[in-house]
């Protein structure tokens, strides 16, 4: 039931619309290689309408920056995240549906930020993103599935049936009955930093994954790498969310059978073939998953030891699980029955909709604001013990939750910190706004400093380390 369809295209150059507009590399201008002041954070702020590339030196409060002072601007605004071996960062656009734009930075030996390669293209739309193994990587549900060939799936072939291998019908807001289509394919986007960050695009079949229910398909959100070629991936198990009628926007996620299971995936992948293993699944929690309008944020990392945690943030309101977190040993291709965290007993009942690795057994994590509604802010930010299985909450000089104007990027994990760029009104709402600054979080006390801040800029996009 479960096909893959490959496609490679090289690193391909764009038009001078994605382009950067002031020099790369070495040469003249202003771009990351003539900076002054050199350093190796690879900080990415917003502009009016542009994205601007700074390299840092510090983010301590002693250090602050202006925008136009040390960046290479870009006129596509993009979603970073950093990993690999060298150290890269790599930015991806979301286009809606159609074609997007991509490009990755390292550090040379000079100290210098240095594009490597050309700009490459992702022909989907991305849900989730992550670093496995030295692939940068992207996925997305809701894709038309392939056969064994690798070709779009058509005519019959293409229509979703029953258990009983019956077409499915369902009424259209135009009261007129039609057969609903299979969208269960995922589109894998494994960016090779090996190769110039070359594309490949691997299209699998989700439908039958589950064997208890063959009629569901899966949404897959976040990535933890295994070892020796494999990676994990968390599951949301649903059905087609045609089946009510929705044949529009970017949600991949239909009715959902059991709110009160999590699942897992573990693959393979040897830079041309990806292969299920095996699915894992347990009762103990819910599915590993955030939601917000049509994202789904990763809840599945690894620590420094190589083991991997989940989380669930318990987001369904008929959930009776509470948020909680369990644990792949490294080394193992299965749940510890040993280890369950209720995080949920021990925040102050408080459910989470994102969850980052910082380091050693610490996990930042965005609580909701409302301990009572998934559907609230989650501003009230934790440091989360795996290993002690403690919840603190963040204090210090950190803004409050109602002061906090929104957070951009994937904060990072550097040096035993937490780092996280942060756009504040003191005061909240009528109060004073202030520059975008970096907020520095000590994970063993859950104490935070206000950093080095960055005026002229409207946001803080991507803070990510690249040195040697």
């Amino acid at each position: 039931m479960r096909f893959s369809k490959l496609m490679v295209m090289g690193a391909l150059a764009l038009g001078t619309a994605t382009m950067v507009a002031c020099s790369d590399g070495n040469g003249g201008g202003n771009g990351p290689g003539n900076n002054s002041n050199k350093g190796n954070f690879f900080t990415v702020v917003s502009g009016e309408s542009n994205q601007y590339a700074m390299q840092l030196d510090g983010l301590t409060s002693d250090t602050s920056y202006v925008i136009n002072q040390n960046f290479a601007e870009m006129t596509t605004s993009y979603t970073w995240v950093y990993g690999g071996s060298p150290r890269t960062a790599v930015g991806l656009a979301y286009s809606q549906g159609d074609p997007a734009p991509g490009r990755g930075y390292q550090i040379d030996e000079n100290g210098d930020f240095v594009k490597v390669g050309g700009d490459f293209l992702l022909m989907n739309r991305f849900t989730s993103q992550g670093f496995f193994g030295n692939y940068a990587f992207t996925c997305a549900s809701r894709v038309t599935p392939v056969d064994t060939e690798g070709n779009a799936l058509t005519g019959d072939d293409l229509l979703y049936k029953d258990v009983d291998g019956n077409p499915v019908l369902w009424t259209n807001g135009d009261g007129v009955e039609e057969y609903v289509q299979r969208t269960d394919g995922v589109v894998f986007n494994f960016i090779s930093l090996d190769h110039e960050l070359a594309v490949t695009d691997i299209v699998f079949n989700t439908l039958g994954m589950s064997e208890n229910d063959p009629e569901l398909q899966a949404t897959f959100a976040g990535i933890a790498d295994g070892g020796n070629n494999t990676f994990y991936s968390a599951m949301v198990m649903h059905y087609p969310r045609e089946l009510k009628g929705v044949t529009s926007g970017g949600q991949s996620i239909g009715d959902l059978k059991d709110v009160n299971r999590c699942w897992v995936a573990q693959f393979s992948y040897d830079g041309t073939n990806l292969n299920l293993i095996k699915t894992i699944e347990t009762d103990k929690m819910g599915y590993a998953t955030g939601r917000m309008r049509s994202r789904n944020y990763p809840m599945i990392y690894n620590d420094n030891a190589g083991d991997i945690y989940v989380f669930s943030g318990a987001y369904e309101a008929t959930s009776t699980l509470p948020a909680a977190a369990m644990r792949i040993n490294n080394g193992t291709t299965d749940f510890d029955d040993s280890y369950y965290f209720n995080i949920q007993e021990k925040s102050g009942n408080r459910k989470f909709r994102r969850v980052w690795y910082i380091d050693d057994s610490y996990f930042l994590v965005a609580f909701y604001d409302d301990a009572n509604s998934t559907d609230s802010n989650a501003n009230t930010f934790g440091i989360v013990d795996v290993k002690n299985q403690t919840v603190k909450m963040v204090e210090g000089d950190f803004p409050a939750p109602n002061e906090i104007d929104s957070y951009t990027g994937e904060p990072m994990g550097y040096d035993g910190k937490c780092y996280i760029g942060m756009n504040v009104t003191q005061g909240g709402e009528g109060g004073t706004a202030l520059n975008p600054a970096i907020y520095i979080i000590d994970p063993a006390t859950a104490t935070a400093t206000r950093g080095a801040e960055i005026s002229g800029a409207a946001s803080i996009s991507g803070i990510g380390y690249l040195g040697k």
